[in-house]
C-alpha cells in the first residue's frame, strides 16, 4: 500500500471560463456528458430529469458525448447534442459553451474509474450527481461539489436530491466548493507538481 499514489485527472478545457452571470434561471439545464448511454446512465438522466418537470422544476437535459436513443427523441426537455470533438474548433467551442451555460452534472454512472468529465464540471463550478463508485469519491465530495448517491438509487431520488438542494438553496454552496476542488486537485498544474514529487522521491 506504502507503494500506491493517486493523482486525480484534470480537465481537459482549457479557456474555462467562471458561470455566466446572466444566465436565464427559469429553467434549470442538467448536464449528461458520457460517451457511453448504457455505462453512464443514460436512462436515470432520462427519468431524472423528466421527474424534476413533475415535481414543478422546469428543467432540460443536454446529452453530450453520445447519441440519444430514438425512444427518447420525442421528449421535448431533452436536447440531444452528440458527440463533440475537442480537436475541432467549433465543436470545441460548442461543448465549452453548453458546458458553461449548465447548472449541473448528472452522470449516474454505474462503473467508472476516473470520469474526466467530473473534473472538467468542477472547472465549470458545476454542482455533481452521480452514484458512489469506482473511483468517484476522488473527484466527488458529497455536501461539497455534489451528491453521490447508493447504487440502488433510481432516477425519481436523483431527482429528489437534486430539489433538495434547490429547496435548501445549496446549489450556490456547492458551485462554489467544485471550483476549489478544481483549484486544489483536479487540474494539471496541481498533477504535474504531485507527478514531479513522486518521481523525485522514487529515484532518491
Amino acid at each position: 500500500e506504502d507503494k500506491i499514489s493517486v493523482v486525480e485527472f484534470g480537465a481537459n478545457i482549457d479557456d474555462i471560463e467562471s458561470q455566466q452571470n446572466n444566465k436565464d434561471n427559469k429553467c434549470l439545464n442538467v448536464l449528461f456528458l458520457g460517451v457511453e448511454w448504457v455505462r453512464k446512465g443514460g436512462d436515470i438522466a432520462v427519468e431524472c430529469v423528466k421527474t424534476l418537470n413533475k415535481l414543478g422544476i422546469k428543467s432540460a437535459l443536454y446529452v453530450v458525448g453520445t447519441d440519444t436513443p430514438k425512444e427518447y427523441l420525442g421528449y421535448d426537455f431533452i436536447h440531444s447534442i452528440g458527440f463533440l470533438n475537442k480537436n475541432k474548433e467549433s465543436e470545441y467551442k460548442q461543448l465549452r459553451e453548453i458546458i458553461s451555460n449548465s447548472d449541473v452534472l448528472l452522470l449516474p454512472t454505474k462503473a467508472e474509474c476516473a470520469g474526466v468529465a467530473f473534473s472538467e464540471a468542477s472547472a465549470y463550478g458545476l454542482p455533481i450527481f452521480t452514484y458512489d463508485t469506482g473511483g468517484i469519491p476522488n473527484y466527488v465530495v458529497n455536501g461539497k461539489s455534489g451528491y453521490r448517491l447508493a447504487l440502488s438509487a433510481d432516477g425519481n431520488d436523483f431527482a429528489n436530491k437534486i430539489k433538495e438542494c434547490i429547496d435548501r438553496d445549496e446549489i450556490p454552496v456547492l458551485k462554489k466548493g467544485c471550483k476549489n476542488i478544481y483549484n486544489e486537485k483536479l487540474n494539471w498544474n496541481v498533477w504535474t507538481d504531485k507527478v514531479k514529487i513522486i518521481i523525485d522521491n522514487c529515484l532518491k
